[in-house]
């Protein structure tokens, strides 16, 4: 029974350890483009000020989802005022492959791409240190479409249509001699 409580005690102060570690993470999902096809919306912006603020010295780590609705050229850019910024991470949001890793330039700038974004879903962690009470940021998201003057795909038949295919040319083909044969003769 001792043991069953040591093992209780120990897993509820790892809980609570990871629950902490967690306690600065601020996300919000971005609706970019929502733009019917064939109408393209090339920015979107996010103000941090949306988000609650952070005591001076806290470290942050805020994430966005967001779906670009056709390829795109995107570039993001933050500019802080009390807020030292370090890094971004951009991933696919299916499998969390980094797609780009972007260091600041400066304490209040960090920018990065363009990045050949296809369709889907991406995620993008901002990484920072809040270094004043009120301090914020702003996240400028831009896209280009992608390049528009990649050739159209050419559809090639799988062989057993192809040869589905020309077996029915043949019979149609035979039914026709046949019945001029029968016409002539």
């Amino acid at each position: 029974m001792t043991l069953l409580k040591s093992l209780v005690a120990a897993g509820a102060l790892a809980f609570a350890a990871v629950g902490a570690a967690h306690a600065d993470t601020r996300g919000t999902w971005l609706l970019l483009d929502d733009s019917p096809p064939g109408v393209f919306v090339d920015t979107w912006s996010f103000d941090s000020t949306s988000f609650d603020a952070l005591p001076p010295g806290t470290s942050f780590q805020d994430y966005f989802i967001f779906n670009p609705p056709t390829d795109e050229d995107v570039t993001i850019s933050v500019t802080g005022d009390g807020v030292t910024l370090d890094h971004f991470t951009l991933r696919i949001y299916t499998d969390f492959s980094v797609v780009a890793t972007q260091a600041a330039a400066g304490p209040g700038a960090l920018s990065g791409g363009p990045y050949a974004l296809t369709i889907g879903t991406y995620w993008l962690d901002l990484y920072g240190v809040s270094d004043l009470a009120d301090g914020h940021y702003q996240l400028q998201i831009s896209g280009t479409q992608g390049d528009e003057t990649t050739p159209p795909v050419t559809l090639v038949p799988e062989p057993g249509a192809a040869t589905l295919l020309l077996a029915g040319l043949l019979a149609v083909a035979a039914r026709t001699r046949r019945a001029a044969r029968r016409a002539a003769g």
